[in-house]
């Protein structure tokens, strides 16, 4: 019994460890353009800042386009809604080739770049859980 709890207790480090990472990295890659795709999409300023403290995405039409301005300033979308696959992986350290190849598949069909971009950032979450 003592093991199971020691087991549970190292576990629940190690995802909160994870995921404080992903925020740290998030946050590294979103505030260089937070402000610009803040105004850019019309995103609630709050909201889109702290969107990833608890891995809850806000699923609203503002917050959508504000993740895809996010991946078009950091060129890993492209204005046709195409991705920099190898530029992407490289400017996230919790993405690897595979996830990249994973998520990507997911979302291929998508029309709006909006959408696009938030499920590619659930996706990227998700795989990362």
């Amino acid at each position: 019994m003592k093991i199971f709890i020691i087991l549970n207790v190292l576990i629940c480090v190690v995802v909160s460890e994870v995921s404080f990472e992903i925020v740290d990295d998030w946050n590294a890659l979103a505030t260089p353009y937070s402000d610009v795709c803040i105004s850019e999409s019309g995103a609630n300023s709050e909201t889109a800042k702290k969107m990833f403290e608890n891995y809850k995405l806000v699923d609203e039409e503002r917050i959508r386009c504000y993740f895809k301005c996010i991946l078009m300033q950091h060129k890993f979308m492209q204005e046709d809604g195409s991705f920099d696959v190898d530029r992407f992986v490289k400017g996230n350290e919790h993405v690897t080739r595979e996830i990249a190849d994973t998520c990507l598949s997911k979302i291929a069909n998508e029309k709006d770049l909006c959408k696009k971009g938030y499920l590619l950032a659930t996706c990227v979450i998700g795989e990362n859980a």
